[in-house]
């Protein structure tokens, strides 16, 4: 997805497609919803050291995934049902190793 000389709004617009794709999720009513949670984990993975420009690709993925989790689980009553997936769990060990530490992508050594 290009960024160039687009707003805030349209390239927040295109990542909740995106999202909402990436869920299976067609109609309009819960956008409110996943807005609220894909900042959710936007937030998370902020606080966790994860710079988005690292891997925006990458990013998004875990960042949709843990969307889609968050949103399923809403009902759940145990939490083994709101735990974050194995997958994404390591994605995230990567990323911030590789956002805290340089990675292949920045042209650093080590």
């Amino acid at each position: 997805m290009s960024t160039a000389g687009k707003t805030a709004e349209e390239l927040a617009a295109e990542r909740l497609k995106a999202c909402k794709q990436y869920m299976r999720v067609d109609f309009e009513d819960d956008d409110e919803i996943i807005c609220g949670l894909l900042d959710a984990a936007d937030g998370y993975l902020d606080g966790a050291g994860i710079d988005r420009a690292v891997n925006p690709a990458q990013y998004d993925l875990i960042a949709y995934a843990m969307t889609l989790q968050m949103y399923d689980s809403r009902d759940a009553d145990s939490p083994e049902q709101a735990a974050t997936s194995r997958l994404v769990r390591q994605m995230i060990t990567q990323l911030k190793m590789r956002s805290g530490y340089g990675g292949a992508d920045d042209g650093a050594s080590g």
